[in-house]
């Protein structure tokens, strides 16, 4: 169902943005440069892929890249199990990484935020917060109402 797996990509990719911004909201004395290296993921599993998406603010532009960070090679036959399990274990191997790098980047930005906070504790704050410049547009979407038309936007691929 083309218009279903549409309508989940776009869910996921919203929760994102809405993390992305709970982040910036979190540590708002963070610079623009160390929240642009962070990466929010979400993965998108439809009949027989699993997508691990992410989400980077780039500040040329204030804009969102959306980069598809991985998709295992799934045979979905019997006979080839033991090609499956393995193409499994390296897709979650490599989320694993890319998961533990955002965690490190998140880190950096909540320790630039906690310097920066106390450095301000007796003196003016920056003008420039990231709870002010990381704002994303979002819609309210209902699968009831929006699915249909979905698939007729993004994302540009097919899981057959």
């Amino acid at each position: 169902d083309h218009p279903k797996v549409s309508f989940d990509h776009h869910m996921g990719l919203l929760g994102a943005l809405s993390m992305s911004k709970t982040i910036a909201d979190t540590y708002y004395y963070g610079s623009i440069q160390k929240f642009g290296q962070v990466k929010v993921f979400f993965a998108h599993a439809t009949d027989k892929v699993i997508y691990l998406w992410s989400v980077r603010y780039e500040d040329k532009g204030r804009l969102y890249e959306l980069w598809l960070e991985r998709r295992p090679n799934l045979q979905t036959q019997f006979e080839k199990r033991r090609v499956d399990f393995l193409n499994v274990i390296s897709f979650y191997w490599a989320m694993k990484g890319l998961l533990e790098e955002a965690t490190d980047k998140i880190i950096g930005l909540q320790q630039e935020h906690h310097s920066k906070l106390v450095q301000h504790l007796f003196s003016t704050p920056p003008t420039e917060r990231l709870d002010a410049v990381v704002n994303p547009s979002t819609l309210k979407l209902t699968e009831e109402n929006d699915k249909a038309r979905m698939h007729l936007s993004s994302p540009f691929f097919t899981s057959k």
